[in-house]
């Protein structure tokens, strides 16, 4: 992460991670979102209590099992499909990685 080739952002595909890279910027002085924003996906109970809280994309996890297991039992009893495919859309949840929330 030298100075001279550091990105403005860094997009992480989970919260995990995510707070693996913060852990890895603070170690190395870096300050967030100052120097450098980051962001995660699932928002994760954690990420709104880590310090700097995480900015991330909450998934409807609840709607997408239900959904997933109501269509399971359809298959195993034997119903015909749907052919339409359910979408869910990501909500962007801003946090102290990405503004200074003061």
């Amino acid at each position: 992460m030298a100075k001279d080739v550091r990105p403005d952002a860094i997009l992480v595909d989970n919260d995990i991670m995510a707070m693996g890279v913060l852990r890895y910027l603070k170690d190395n002085n870096i300050n967030i979102p100052e120097d450098i924003i980051v962001t995660g996906f699932d928002d994760i109970a954690m990420a709104s209590y880590y310090c700097p809280s995480l900015t991330t994309a909450h998934v409807p996890i609840e709607e997408m099992s239900t959904q997933a297991f109501n269509l399971l039992l359809d298959m195993m009893e034997g119903k015909p499909l749907d052919n339409e495919i359910p979408r869910f859309v990501p909500e962007v949840v801003i946090r102290e990685t990405t503004c200074s929330l003061s």
